[in-house]
């Protein structure tokens, strides 16, 4: 990663996840994830929309839930698309002092990127209301190749997911999460389908 990593873009999404916990006697805990990602650049005031599936570890049958981030060194679309590796982390097992400190951060960054992209009032405002409850989870990506990261925040307000049979009983312990990610850009596209690239 860069030494001095910069803030590049502002991101809302949702994700959804169908796995195997639940289909039998012993619970795997893997399942196909996929979801839709609106990424908005502070520096030009641009926006890109992205796809992604995978795979990811989890006790749960099925979730669905929306989520909010940030990236770094993600100048452009390019740079956004791709493969990510993401372990995600329930705020609730970081105890008060790092989960006080994450939400800090998110608080005093998203007032201060509303200034920069005004347009983004009424997400930014949905951001700090739900950070308010302090329940939810923290994600941490990378990319593959290149120096890109980031963090998404996925209030508990705005999801739900749901597991059976011995999942069940497994599934309230499932705070940590690992997934392989890949990204596509599909928009804004030229008038062949070739994907334009968004300077962020």
């Amino acid at each position: 990663m860069a030494a001095n990593p910069t803030l590049d873009t502002i991101s809302v999404g949702a994700a959804g996840a169908l796995g195997f916990a639940g289909l039998g006697s012993v619970p795997i805990p893997i399942a196909g994830t996929g979801g839709v990602e609106g990424v908005f650049g502070l520096h030009s005031r641009k926006a890109a929309w992205f796809g992604f599936v995978g795979g990811t570890t989890t006790y749960n049958t099925w979730s669905f839930g929306t989520y909010f981030g940030v990236s770094f060194n993600t100048p452009d679309s390019d740079n956004y698309r791709g493969d990510c590796i993401a372990v995600t982390l329930d705020l609730g097992i970081l105890g008060p002092y790092l989960s006080s400190k994450i939400t800090n951060y998110f608080q005093t960054s998203f007032p201060a990127l509303q200034l920069t992209a005004p347009y983004l009032s009424s997400v930014t405002a949905g951001i700090a209301s739900s950070l308010a409850n302090m329940k939810g989870s923290i994600t941490a990506w990378a990319a593959t190749s290149g120096n890109g990261f980031g963090f998404t925040f996925a209030p508990d307000a705005l999801g739900a997911s749901g597991s059976g049979g011995a999942a069940a009983l497994l599934s309230k312990s499932d705070l940590l999460q690992a997934s392989f990610l890949h990204y596509w850009q599909y928009s804004p596209e030229d008038e062949n389908g070739e994907d334009i690239v968004v300077d962020f």
